[in-house]
């Protein structure tokens, strides 16, 4: 969906992400050409990782990038559950993996 070349892609995504936050009830996911390429198509759209993932950040800090299954693909995934564990400051489900006895 963000792949092919359009007047303003940027505004594009951050119109999409909105509209994601808005309606999913966990998080969103979405994948990217990588402006870190060799090569490019006159049709298509790359987009800086990074900036991408600044644009994540104004939704949660619950966010994964993964750049290493395709060489210049990427895919975002925003996690829009934000409670967590104050007291050992992690995720639900990632308590049994601090809860150690000693």
């Amino acid at each position: 969906m963000f792949n092919f070349l359009l007047t303003d892609n940027w505004s594009f995504i951050q119109a999409m992400f909105d509209l994601f936050a808005r309606h999913a009830r966990m998080g969103f996911a979405a994948n990217f050409l990588s402006d870190r390429v060799d090569y490019r198509l006159d049709h298509t759209y790359h987009a800086d990782p990074a900036k991408v993932l600044d644009l994540a950040y104004r939704y949660s800090n619950r966010v994964m990038l993964r750049n290493d299954y395709m060489p210049f693909e990427f895919t975002l995934y925003v996690d829009l559950r934000r409670e967590f564990d104050k007291t050992r400051v992690v995720y639900p489900e990632f308590i049994t993996l601090v809860d150690v006895d000693d």
